[in-house]
């Protein structure tokens, strides 16, 4: 695996990412562990794995598809997130309220947005 390739990868936007990433990166588990510029999402996912899936953790990182695969649930899970965000903004029950109560409700929502996404995203089998 080109080295240079994998630096220009972790330097890009996670919208280009998904598009630049190579199909195979063999990388150990400390370099996917330092590479975890994939985010929360990834790394969550990545953790889970281990614990629930261990053979096919395994499997992924011997075949170099682990990390392709933590940046696509990454990429995936934060455009769902800000999707989901914007249209909260964008509710007008959420604009006509205080700002103490609109920072609370904000906080609530975005905790449930959160657990909908590691549920329906990133933590199913692969």
């Amino acid at each position: 695996m080109n080295k240079d390739i994998l630096i220009q990868v972790a330097k890009r936007t996670q919208l280009n990412v998904r598009q630049e990433l190579p199909p195979k990166a063999f990388l150990t588990e400390k370099q996917i562990e330092r590479r975890l510029s994939v985010g929360s999402y990834g790394h969550r996912l990545m953790e889970w794995m281990k614990e629930q899936q261990p053979e096919r953790y395994q499997t992924l990182l011997e075949e170099g598809d682990l990390f392709p695969t933590l940046v696509e649930v990454q990429v995936e899970a934060s455009q769902t997130k800000e999707k989901m965000v914007k249209q909260l903004l964008n509710d007008p029950k959420i604009k006509a309220m205080d700002w103490l109560t609109r920072s609370k409700e904000i906080t609530l929502q975005s905790d449930l947005m959160d657990q909908k996404i590691m549920r329906e995203i990133v933590l199913i089998p692969r």
